[in-house]
């Protein structure tokens, strides 16, 4: 369930700044900005525990974004 959670994490991450009209590129770059923010936040409390793979499914979930929204823009009329 963790992994879904950060798998959708990215997804809204990616989304909301695509809203902003941002490259896909630049979305990304903020969606791994945003987890290993995360993670150090992690890191820095007491009981938390940095995980590669939380990263990894933010990503996924961005990338996962990035594909959705690459593919209906090409639907658009030019």
């Amino acid at each position: 369930m963790d992994k879904a959670l950060h798998a959708l994490a990215g997804v809204l991450i990616f989304a909301a700044s695509d809203l902003l009209d941002l490259p896909g590129s630049v979305s990304m770059a903020i969606v791994l900005l945003a987890s290993a923010a995360k993670e150090l936040a992690d890191h820095a409390s007491s009981n938390g525990q940095v995980e590669a793979l939380d990263i990894l499914s933010t990503l996924a979930g961005g990338l996962i974004a990035y594909i959705a929204a690459a593919a209906y823009r090409l639907t658009l009329p030019n």
